[in-house]
């Protein structure tokens, strides 16, 4: 740390609450279909598992949207009066992506498509 090379971690958690309307619980598992249409059907039976719905609740367009909005908002004002950087976690690959393509509709300018940064 004394050379710079290494920094302090902060972990700061951030809860978004997973609301689930009723009318939407089809919407879910037609994207579930969807997700899953080109598996072998033992293979697509064993993804229906808990965490598979789990992620389709977790992953939902809605809720990302409030998701980078929060995180956009909250780092703007923590840079306002503390450098750093910031690392988001996500339950999978895909809401990562997803949610990466939600802050960069907010932030167009953060995205960069050189792979050297």
């Amino acid at each position: 740390m004394q050379d710079g090379a290494t920094v302090p971690i902060y972990y700061e958690a951030r809860l978004a609450k997973i609301v689930l309307i009723e009318s939407e619980r089809p919407t879910i598992d037609a994207e579930f279909e969807e997700l899953t249409e080109i598996e072998e059907a033992g293979k697509k039976e064993k993804l229906k598992s808990r965490r598979a719905r789990l992620e389709a609740m977790v992953g939902t367009q809605k809720r990302l949207e409030l998701i980078a909005k929060d995180i956009v908002n909250h780092f703007e004002n923590r840079c306002a009066v503390q450098e750093g950087k910031g690392m988001i976690v996500c339950m999978s690959r895909r809401i990562c992506v997803d949610l990466y393509s939600e802050i960069i509709k907010l932030r167009p300018d953060r995205h960069s498509d050189d792979e050297k940064l």
